[in-house]
């Protein structure tokens, strides 16, 4: 089994997990922020919360890479114990 192709699988898997429940929150806050500037509520929060938007997809990426990276590494680590003679 190739580690390479079982780390990018487990990448891709773990940005899946990570990057679906995060981009809806991520993509709320600037309609938040719009909603108030629009309102004319607090400016100074709606203001703080466009780049809320980016930190949560920051975030998310960052977080199913690395999940990605741990669950990958797992599985190849555990390919080579299991397929040894």
């Amino acid at each position: 089994m190739n580690r390479r192709g079982v780390l990018g699988r487990g990448v891709r898997v773990g940005l899946l997990m990570a990057c679906v429940p995060g981009i809806p929150w991520a993509a709320l806050a600037p309609a938040v922020a719009a909603v108030e500037f629009l309102r004319g509520g607090d400016t100074e929060l709606a203001a703080r919360n466009v780049p809320y938007g980016g930190l949560l997809c920051g975030g998310s990426l960052l977080a199913g890479v690395l999940m990605g990276l741990v669950l990958g590494g797992g599985l190849a680590l555990a390919s080579r114990v299991i397929t040894r003679a």
